[in-house]
């Protein structure tokens, strides 16, 4: 599967959600197909992709600007066996 954009610097909720929206959707997936396939409501995959402040992602995005890191994030061809420790 060709990708527009195989990775992204979050810096944000909103920044993790739009890209993983962004993937979804390049699969073919709508949002009940995703919240199906993972056994939660749409209604959670929603508020994540939209950028809502869920306190534990808040928290996260706080810590590291605080630290003054960002996450990296890429799409993996899911046959590959991804290196967590790749930089």
């Amino acid at each position: 599967m060709a990708r527009d954009v195989d990775w992204a610097a979050v810096r944000s909720v909103g920044d993790l959600g739009a890209f993983l929206s962004h993937l979804r959707v390049q699969h073919g997936w709508t949002q009940a197909d995703v919240a199906a396939r993972l056994g939660i409501p749409r209604r959670y995959l929603h508020e994540l992709e939209s950028g809502k402040q869920i306190l534990a992602y808040s928290r996260l995005f706080g810590l590291l600007d605080l630290l003054g890191a960002e996450v990296m994030v890429r799409a993996v061809d899911t046959d590959e066996e991804p290196d967590p420790w790749q930089v």
